[in-house]
């Protein structure tokens, strides 16, 4: 089933390498649903890790993904996923350059 959604990323993760070759990334994108906001994590694997690279915390977003679920028979347990189908800035939304942190060089020479 696909779900498409539109909210602010409040998180990137880092990628994660599983054996040689499987790679998978997490993006958190709030969701302004109701009286309570919703923070969904969506998933990319192998080469749609690199897509999460351009977003930040802050940007606004467009985002479809495919809803999963798996069992895991060892554990007799279900899981559900979202699995990135495509993600770009929202209409609009433009993307700002990440705040510098304290350990960040400032560009003075001295």
């Amino acid at each position: 089933m696909k779900v498409e959604m539109t909210g602010k990323v409040i998180r990137v993760e880092d990628t994660e390498t599983f054996g040689n070759d499987f790679k998978k990334r997490i993006i958190i994108v709030e969701i302004e649903s109701g009286d309570y906001p919703n923070q969904v994590p969506i998933e990319a694997v192998k080469d749609k890790c690199a897509l999460f690279d351009k977003f930040k915390e802050g940007d606004q977003v467009d985002v479809s993904a495919f809803l999963n679920g798996n069992h895991w028979a060892k554990g007799d347990k279900w899981f559900l996923s979202l699995r990135l189908s495509f993600i770009k800035l929202a209409e609009g939304a433009e993307s700002k350059p990440a705040p510098m942190s304290d350990d960040q060089e400032t560009g003075e020479p001295f």
